[in-house]
């Protein structure tokens, strides 16, 4: 039978604890900066809206394989797989998957809420200094103004591949 592996340890280590998140949460952070940087070189310095569709996809694989490169990374991973249940082959943690939908949830917001500065810094023949441009527009009244069935499914793919891409890496 195997061992649970939240039984105490023989070397009397105490409770087997699940992998930490810092590794996962670090390379998935680090892909979503870039994310979040490719976004705004999109959407804010190019103008481009649908063509944004590709971005989540590429962006949303982006920080699923760093996440699932980051779990696979941690020394408390490798050996038997915790979070399997017995008998199945599949992992039932689910907490990579889900830090890999939180990133990029957050390089979507992080990258809207560059290219949304970036669009007030360029704002063509405006005399307001730039703290006052912002004070005029604030972001989440702007954000709600703008956002779109196109929005939502990007955010949506961006989402949805990095957390595919995670399951799949992993099982």
């Amino acid at each position: 039978m195997p061992e649970d592996p939240a039984a105490p340890t023989p070397e009397g280590g105490g409770e087997a604890r699940p992998p930490a998140l810092t590794r996962p949460l670090l390379y998935g952070g680090v892909a979503a900066a870039a994310v979040a940087g490719l976004w705004l070189a999109t959407a804010g310095i190019l103008g481009v809206t649908s063509g944004l569709l590709v971005v989540a996809i590429a962006g949303g694989y982006l920080v699923g394989l760093a996440v699932s490169a980051g779990w696979s990374a941690d020394p408390s991973v490798n050996g038997p797989a915790p979070g399997v249940a017995e008998g199945a082959g599949r992992p039932t943690d689910r907490r990579p998957q889900l830090l890999a939908a939180l990133l990029g949830a957050a390089a979507w917001l992080v990258g809207t809420y560059l290219a949304y500065l970036w669009g007030l810094f360029a704002r063509p023949a405006s005399s307001a200094p730039f703290i006052d441009r912002v004070r005029e527009s604030p972001f989440l009244e702007t954000l709600a103004a703008q956002l779109s069935v196109l929005e939502l499914l990007q955010i949506g793919i961006l989402v949805l591949v990095a957390w595919r891409v995670v399951a799949r890496q992993r099982g």
